[in-house]
């Protein structure tokens, strides 16, 4: 398993410029939220749709949140 950070923040607190800092500091990756679902549209993973209804929630069909 890769770790992961996540970082919630407020519109306008740099929240991705902190993420940026951080990733580089640590050796991680950096993915923005446009990235991923760039990406998984992309990959025809999801439509543009479904990328959109599906912005900041997991389905439960991935297999997250699954208790």
């Amino acid at each position: 398993m890769y770790p992961i950070i996540t970082i919630s923040r407020e519109f306008g607190a740099c929240g991705g410029t902190i993420g940026q800092k951080v990733a580089e500091e640590l050796g991680y990756y950096y993915f923005d939220k446009d990235m991923i679902i760039q990406a998984a549209m992309e990959s025809k993973f999801l439509t543009p749709e479904e990328g959109r209804r599906y912005d900041e929630t997991v389905p439960r069909s991935i297999g997250f949140g699954e208790g």
